[in-house]
């Protein structure tokens, strides 16, 4: 398999690449690339057969980026960092992250489990999005280190799904999700559901009975437009008046800048939601589905605002929707792009967390995420939905343990 960078605009300086994980890799996830530039101008993509392309956008000066790249299958080679051995984290074992030289014992951290130690550059260690480093299981730090992240940050790196452990006294004060256990703080977020792009068919099933249209009170605008339409067209017909013609081809022309304008407001594609709520003590697991066909080959977006990740069948999945995750000078994703096919579809899911809200679910549930629910939130049950707010979502589903 052939990987390689790619280098278009105005380019000024080299870029070098660098990889934190030294290639360790869950396909599916994501992994930090570390991009250093020197006055670099332009658009910098990491391109490889098996992985979901990264598009920075870099705006010159001299930086130390770190990047998220989703890979589902292990790149054989890479020509500007050739030493890279890449490797599959096996199941039974765990990567964890050391920032700086802690000798803490972090073997009670997974009793059952062989742990796979991974020194982690200080400088640059857990920087950018913290869905860049989800492919680790946990990451240790002295109580100096932990001290420089902000409590934003630190939630974002337990939503991502890691495990921080701090090597600090027992009465240290440190934030709320952390408890001392065998002579380390740590802090882990529950997380439910997938953690990763290769979902298969099970992410698609809310789907199979979606007949994807406009919502009825878009349809019933545009019939009574053209119902209005013909009505004055056949009035100005029938009045006896020398510029008759011309009202008509005025308004002919209006009528046609009003379908043009629709178009642009309502491109031929077609996005239902479906949400699933999980109640975890104080927070909820919030995970939004969202769903995106065409009638026809038309480009799409997605606007990145929490951890997502595309439902991705394979390989080929990658090629045919040239999907492609935008991030700006600073190293942050900001969005999908992707081309969609005639009737084809594309899933995302995207997980936020947020404080437990009361709500009062319907106990008939209806809603078509409850197959994708039962297949890939095994461990949890159904209690009830919510009605959707809007036409273009589902029955928001309420999910509980078993």
């Amino acid at each position: 398999m052939l990987l390689f960078v790619w280098l278009s605009s105005t380019v000024v300086a080299d870029v070098r690449v660098e990889f934190p994980l030294q290639g360790w890799h869950r396909p599916g996830q994501y992994i930090p690339v570390c991009l250093r530039t020197d006055g670099t101008v332009g658009e910098f993509s990491l391109l490889a057969v098996g992985a979901v392309d990264t598009t920075i956008h870099l705006d010159g000066g001299q930086r130390t980026l770190i990047v998220p790249w989703l890979i589902l299958q292990a790149p054989e080679q890479f020509p500007a960092a050739p030493d890279i051995n890449w490797r599959v984290v096996p199941p039974n074992q765990r990567l964890v992250g050391v920032i700086g030289s802690t000798s803490a014992d972090v073997r009670p951290l997974f009793p059952d489990q062989q742990i796979i130690p991974l020194s982690l550059d200080e400088s640059f260690a857990l920087s950018g999005d913290a869905i860049c480093w989800q492919t680790l299981d946990a990451v240790v730090m002295d109580f100096g280190r932990y001290e420089r992240f902000d409590g934003t940050k630190i939630e974002s790196l337990l939503s991502a799904g890691l495990m921080l452990a701090v090597v600090a006294p027992s009465d240290a004060i440190l934030g709320p999700d952390f408890v001392f256990r065998d002579g380390l703080w740590v802090a882990q977020r529950r997380i439910f559901g997938p953690r990763g792009a290769a979902m298969g068919e099970d992410a698609y099933l809310p789907t199979f009975g979606w007949k994807a249209d406009w919502p009825i009170t878009i349809r019933r605008q545009l019939i009574i437009a053209a119902a209005v339409f013909l009505l004055v067209m056949l009035l100005i017909g029938r009045l006896k008046w020398r510029w008759n013609w011309l009202a008509m081809s005025f308004l002919a022309a209006a009528v046609t800048g009003g379908l043009a304008f629709f178009a642009h407001q309502h491109p031929p594609i077609f996005t239902m939601q479906g949400v699933l709520l999980i109640h975890d003590s104080a927070l909820t697991q919030r995970d939004t589905w969202s769903f995106q066909t065409a009638r026809q080959a038309n480009a799409g977006g997605l606007r990145w605002i929490g951890p997502t990740w595309p439902a991705l069948f394979n390989l080929k999945s990658i090629s045919q929707t040239k999907l492609n995750l935008r991030c700006g000078p600073d190293g942050l994703p900001h969005a999908f792009t992707y081309t969609l096919n005639p009737d084809s579809t594309l899933a995302f899911c995207t997980r936020r967390f947020s404080p437990v809200k009361s709500i009062s679910p319907d106990g008939s549930i209806q809603s078509p995420m409850l197959p994708l629910a039962r297949r890939l939130y095994p461990a949890l049950t159904p209690i009830g939905q919510v009605p959707a707010s809007d036409a273009d979502q589902w029955p928001t589903l309420v999910l509980g343990y078993r």
